[in-house]
């Protein structure tokens, strides 16, 4: 039976980006901002697939995104979704 290491959901959300070329996760993921301290990150897939990290993550920034977004979204039934999740 292989080995199987369990980690904790901060790890695995954590491990998504890393700056090292070649060492990047290619995932399908949502703009995602996490906040620790007071270092956010802010993390999306790129148009190449890869999960990158944003440089500015302020909250005018994170508002403007959003927004932006949210024209570009297709309603289904005037329909919209948010998600969250506090780690």
């Amino acid at each position: 039976m292989p080995f199987v290491e369990t980690k904790p959901m901060p790890w695995a959300v954590n491990s998504l980006y890393s700056a090292k070329e070649g060492n990047k996760c290619t995932a399908a993921i949502v703009d995602t901002i996490l906040v620790k301290g007071q270092d956010p990150k802010w993390l999306f897939t790129s148009k190449n697939g890869e999960v990158s990290k944003k440089r500015t993550c302020t909250g005018e920034a994170v508002r403007e995104r959003f927004l932006k977004l949210l024209e570009r979204t297709t309603h289904c039934g005037g329909a919209r979704c948010c998600a969250s999740r506090i780690l």
